[in-house]
């Protein structure tokens, strides 16, 4: 009797587990099409003649849909298990679809997320989740139709998980992820390699390098982007994948990476900075006849063996060609050696970075782990390829999409850098900045107006090519126009030269930083507010913009930063000059920015606490640069508004970057959280500055102590570009000497 029951209860957890089991949707068979027609949600309508498309997937991937943008519709046929029909109440999780979708099952609506034209707004992100009506799925011949408008950029039904389950089931993983949210855990899998020519991506999930690129920026100017000359390599020992790596990691404070897999094999793969060129070196050891298979590989690539030494066996992996356009015999003639030689150089070029860093005192642990990979990323996200994008710092490596050199992140990367004592770095950096080719929007005409900063200029209004010229992203928005550049080189320069004692290059470049600089913004102040003219602000919300809050800050200090430049320039008029502007500026922010309550609002036409974009964190920055009495009730007030309207709801910390936003805004931002942690420090708050910090640290000791752009607002996992760069390790290096202070 005993036995039976045993076996009863054992059939019994079988079939709870049977209906509880997700239905796995991207195994069915996916039918897609262009264009819009209602009629396309209903079951009968035939869509043979449509096309197949493999589901998660960017549409812009099938034949004919390149650069895409506007509805195409999704048709996908399945049956339902019987466990899952009888297992209660169903939903189905949709993926991420980019931008807005509407669901429908057996030609009922489940729901939508996202909005379509001509309210157009992107939930690209959004994991869909919609509850299935009590008999609606059917065991045969279930029609899932899911119609998407995409806006911009990539389209389609771009990520997972796409399933069916028991709301019972939903409600359980939902409650994991809940409880996992408030604890830093692993959820990025790559980690980068670069030398300042190429980069790749090493996947500590299978151990294969991806994604070589021949340059690390996203494009070399308007008309010619980067692409990948190799798909993937991975290694094979005796003529068979070595398989998956037990474990992955960065050697300490390096870009070189180290993969332990069974049976005691080892490899090394990074990007040799003793090589002036797109070049991989991957080093194996402990497998028998190993070599390096590819796919994927496109015109320029090519891979060569390096000699054996101390059990080494090695590849080069190179894109020079690729990149530069040279013979494949000039391109042969890449100095290589043993494994040993190149690894030990590679180790001694990082010795020597970390030896040159200075640490804030009492750093130690995982804040000191993280700040020295900090500095690697930098390192490796800084272009060194000759001519006139020398000097550039990526705001994030691939595999992060925001492979672009932004003033913005690079001054807070410069503003990093030099706290932590890698002046050359900065001073490129810097240099990059005041000889770039910009300039170019002087008139910026839109809609019958021009938005152009209408002098001649220095510091570009959004961003860079990789060629170091001037590039401002425009959509069907309108342009952008991203003025607290400005402010922030001016700030970034102070702080390098104030750190490095260089004031030979304020004298060197005085005339650019004074005219084309600091005159130029403040050529950007509105007459009638005193305040800097409308733009896009932070965020990059195009135009016409608005009077940002952020912005103006910036602006403040970049003056503020002018008086002192003009000190080192022994330019005196100059010097009385920025202290008036700065000194009215100020006073208008204060004036003009905050609410009844003392509060800084996000912007000058901010006027319902409720509606989006009233707060936003970003305007932190007013606090932290000294705007505003970090210890006074403006600072108070402010801080306690975004306790209140911006703080993410799942977990103890972590701050959305504005009230009332989409799913971009609504996510935990990383720089965020550091910029606040730096005002609380400022504001007498030493408690909860170290939370936020060891938070960050916590996250990104979990993952290879890379920096997202954000945590999912629901789970905290990584998402967003990974790894940032300025944005991540420059605000990290900046905010751990703040803490320090």
């Amino acid at each position: 009797m005993r036995r039976f029951w045993m076996i009863a209860a054992a059939m019994l957890v079988a079939q709870t587990a049977a209906a509880q089991a997700p239905l796995d949707l991207t195994r069915a068979t996916w039918r897609i099409s262009k264009g819009d027609d209602l009629r396309w949600s209903q079951p009968a309508f035939d869509d043979r003649r449509w096309a197949m498309t493999p589901v998660p997937s960017a549409w812009e991937t099938l034949a004919g849909w390149k650069d895409y943008d506007g509805f195409g519709w999704y048709r996908t046929r399945f049956d339902a298990p019987a466990a899952l029909l009888g297992g209660g109440p169903l939903v189905l999780r949709g993926g991420r679809i980019d931008d807005a979708d509407e669901t429908f099952l057996n030609g009922q609506k489940l729901g939508a997320t996202g909005a379509f034209p001509p309210n157009a707004a992107s939930e690209w992100n959004t994991a869909r989740v919609y509850p299935i009506p009590a008999g609606l799925l059917k065991a045969t011949g279930n029609v899932l139709a899911v119609r998407v408008h995409d806006s911009g950029g990539g389209g389609g039904i771009q990520g997972g998980p796409i399933d069916l389950m028991t709301r019972a089931m939903h409600d359980t993983l939902t409650a994991r992820a809940a409880r996992n949210a408030a604890t830093p855990h692993r959820s990025w899998t790559k980690l980068p390699i670069a030398n300042g020519f190429g980069a790749a991506v090493v996947d500590a999930a299978t151990g294969e390098i991806e994604a070589f690129r021949p340059h690390m920026y996203k494009a070399i100017d308007s008309t010619r982007e980067v692409s990948a000359v190799l798909g993937r390599a991975w290694l094979t020992s005796a003529g068979k994948p070595i398989g998956e790596p037990t474990a992955v990691r960065y050697e300490a404070g390096t870009g070189i990476v180290r993969l332990a897999f069974s049976g005691g094999i080892e490899a090394v793969a990074f990007a040799p900075m003793s090589v002036d060129g797109p070049v991989v070196c991957v080093l194996v050891r402990g497998a028998t006849e190993p070599t390096l298979k590819t796919s994927g590989e496109k015109a320029g690539f090519g891979v060569r063996p390096l000699g054996f030494a101390g059990g080494w066996t090695g590849f080069v992996l190179d894109a020079r060609t690729a990149a530069t356009g040279v013979s494949s015999e000039t391109a042969a003639a890449l100095p290589i050696g043993s494994g040993d030689v190149y690894l030990a150089a590679e180790q001694a070029f990082w010795a020597a970075l970390q030896g040159r860093a200075k640490l804030p005192p009492n750093l130690s642990g995982d804040r000191a782990a993280l700040y020295r990979q900090s500095l690697a990323v930098l390192k490796m996200a800084q272009v060194r390829e000759p001519g006139r994008g020398n000097g550039q710092i990526l705001a994030s490596l691939p595999p992060g999409q925001w492979n672009i050199a932004w003033v913005r992140d690079g001054a807070y990367a410069v503003a990093g850098l030099s706290k932590a004592g890698l002046f050359p770095e900065a001073k490129a950096a810097l240099t990059f900045l005041m000889t770039a080719d910009a300039g170019k929007y002087v008139q910026m005409p839109w809609k019958g107006k021009d938005y152009g900063v209408g002098v001649p200029y220095q510091i570009s209004v959004t961003r860079y090519f990789g060629d170091g010229t001037e590039e401002s992203d425009a959509t069907d928005e309108g342009p952008n126009m991203e003025l607290d550049g400005f402010g922030m080189s001016l700030w970034a320069v102070e702080g390098y030269v104030r750190a490095s004692g260089d004031t030979a290059f304020v004298r060197q470049h005085w005339p650019t930083l004074s005219t084309k600089v600091a005159d130029a913004l403040i050529g950007q102040l509105d007459p009638t507010t005193g305040l800097i003219r409308a733009d896009s602000g932070p965020w990059e919300r195009h135009l016409p913009g608005k009077v940002y809050t952020y912005t103006q800050a910036n602006a403040v200090r970049g003056l503020e930063a002018a008086v002192t430049l003009a000190g080192w320039a022994k330019d005196r008029p100059a010097q009385d000059r920025y202290r008036l502007a700065a000194a009215r500026l100020g006073r208008n922010v204060l004036l003009r920015l905050t609410n009844d309550q003392r509060e800084l609002k996000a912007s000058l036409s901010a006027v319902d606490p409720s509606a989006h974009e009233y707060y936003d964190a970003g305007a932190v920055e007013a606090i932290t640069l000294g705007v505003v009495d970090p210890t006074g009730s403006v600072a108070k007030a402010t801080l306690a508004a975004f306790d209140r309207a911006l703080r993410i709801p799942t977990r103890p910390v972590g701050f959305m970057r504005v009230n009332a936003g989409d799913w971009y805004d609504r996510q935990e931002w990383v720089v965020l959280d550091l910029r606040m942690a730096a005002a609380f420090q400022l504001a007498g708050q030493p408690d909860r500055a170290a939370a936020l910090m060891d938070w960050v640290t916590g996250q990104s000791a979990a993952n290879f102590n890379l920096m997202a752009e954000l945590y999912d607002e629901t789970t905290a996992d990584y998402t967003g570009a990974v790894p940032m760069c300025g944005f991540g390790p420059g605000a990290y290096l900046l905010t751990a000497w703040e803490l320090a202070k």
